[in-house]
Order: structure tokens, then sequence, then C-alpha cells
């Protein structure tokens, strides 16, 4: 048996940080192609029955800037983590390569002097 490859946290910190920014990357998208079209972007309250409504910047300029700051910053995390999926697997290996370059050396035991 040759142990654990170093390929599968590779694989495994691709999959979730390519993941969350396309999914953020998505949700952005589908904000701003609504504002394209119709003029209006969500905003997303937490009073209120409905907890959000779409605004445009006639009916309200401040919540409609709100609504803009909050997609330009899932924007930027989305785009943060797409960089992040393909600069983990390259972390990952050169930890485990100067793991395996550099000696292990042993707790110290309690009754051996070292």
């Amino acid at each position: 048996m040759t142990g654990k490859s170093p390929r599968v946290p590779n694989a495994i910190a691709f999959a979730l940080l390519s993941g969350m920014g396309a999914f953020l990357l998505f949700v952005v998208g589908h904000d701003v192609h609504r504002w394209y079209t119709t003029g209006t972007i969500y905003y997303a309250s937490k009073y209120g029955h409905d907890h959000g409504s779409y605004v445009s910047y006639g009916e309200a300029p401040v919540r409609f800037l709100a609504a803009c700051a909050n997609s330009l910053l899932c924007a930027v995390a989305g785009v943060f983590f797409v960089v992040a999926a393909f600069i983990a697997p390259s972390r990952f290996q050169k930890e485990e390569e100067a793991g395996l370059a550099s000696p292990r050396r042993s707790p110290p035991h309690p009754w051996r002097a070292d």
C-alpha cells in the first residue's frame, strides 16, 4: 500500500472552491441580467413579509446602490474563489513535497535521552 494520494485533497479543494465561486458568479450574473433587461435589481431586506423586493434607481436610489454594492461584493468573492481553486492544489503539492524532503523526527520519548 502506498498511503494517501496527494491528489485527493487537491481535487476536493478544487471542487469546493470552484463550485462556490461558480455559484456566486451565477447569482450575480442573474442579478445583472435582470437589471439589464428590466432596470430593477433585487434588494434583500430582512424586514417585511416578502424579505426583499426589486428596486430601480428612480424608486429608491439608496436601496438600489446597496443592491449594486452587494452584487459587486459577491462578484469579487466569486472571482476570488475561482482563482483560489486554481492556486490551492499547487499549494497542497508544495506542502507535500516539502514534507517529503524534510526528515521526520519522532517526538521526544519521556524516558529516553536524545
